[in-house]
């Protein structure tokens, strides 16, 4: 007689899923919860049907236990005792964290505006892991804001470095830092936006004042260094062309014409008359 290979088929029951990275499975149906839908049967199939919408998953727990995860949309039948049914949505969802006050990396007092994007990816790790995921994503995601505003300056010379300057790379920064902290909670960051970006009313009429005057004196500079650069190519093209100056002729050349370049206003340039 040749020998036959039988393969035992495991026993189906309620629920049953594979288990995950993280330890956490279904499983069946737990006798408190099988007795009352077996004896109230009519009952059990009118009032254990559970509608489960487009981009939604549905975590089941009958008697504090988790025993399925349904993923696909339509009609669900989850025996209705001992039942705790979790809608999970795994559409994108954004998240605003309105006028957040923080400290830029010269310490001074900076309201920040922004949006976060994110999506469930785990629905078992959202609702079995954290209390309230949508919460715990704000809370981490303000947290990310200030120590990551922390380490740039609101404004400097160098605008790669600032925060109004280099703001998707700060913005990227924050998404990156924000996507480890939640993915304790089952969820994925798409994008942390800053939406606006200003000084605190108690310091922004100063530090306007700050800002104007280095901005006057970096123009004022630029408008010096080039005021010399005219001054020495106006004598070096006199000297090309064959009209000799004195020292004295061309300290005065160049005074007139720093005078009238470096001025904000209209400049009479000054004459010296001399007699022979």
């Amino acid at each position: 007689m040749d020998a036959q290979l039988v393969t035992q088929q495991p026993a189906p029951h309620y629920g049953t899923l594979e288990a995950d990275d993280d330890g956490v499975q279904a499983k069946p149906m737990p006798i408190a919860a099988l007795i009352p839908s077996i004896l109230c049967c009519p009952l059990t199939l009118l009032s254990s049907w559970t509608i489960v919408d487009a981009k939604t998953e549905v975590i089941a727990l009958q008697c504090g236990k988790l025993v399925n995860e349904i993923k696909t949309p339509g009609c669900a039948f989850i025996p209705c005792w001992g039942r705790t049914v979790f809608a999970v949505s795994t559409a994108q969802i954004s998240i605003s964290l309105p006028d957040v006050r923080v400290a830029d990396y010269e310490g001074n007092p900076v309201v920040i505006s922004a949006v976060v994007q994110f999506t469930v990816t785990d629905p078992k790790k959202a609702v079995l892991d954290i209390e309230d995921y949508q919460r715990f994503v704000k809370l981490q995601a303000a947290t990310v804001l200030r120590q990551v505003v922390a380490q740039y300056p609101f404004q400097c010379s160098d605008e790669t470095r600032s925060l109004r300057g280099n703001m998707q790379n700060v913005s990227r920064q924050l998404a990156d830092t924000l996507n480890t902290l939640v993915a304790v909670a089952g969820c994925m960051i798409h994008a942390f936006r800053i939406d606006e970006l200003s000084y605190a009313n108690e310091v922004a009429a100063v530090m306007l004042r700050k800002q104007a005057a280095t901005a006057t004196v970096a123009a004022r500079k630029l408008i010096v260094e080039s005021a010399v650069g005219i001054a020495v190519d106006a004598a070096e093209q006199l000297s090309h062309h064959g009209t000799t100056l004195s020292t004295d002729q061309q300290a005065d050349m160049i005074i007139n014409l720093m005078s009238v370049i470096c001025s904000g206003k209209d400049v009479v340039p000054t004459l010296t008359m001399r007699t022979s």
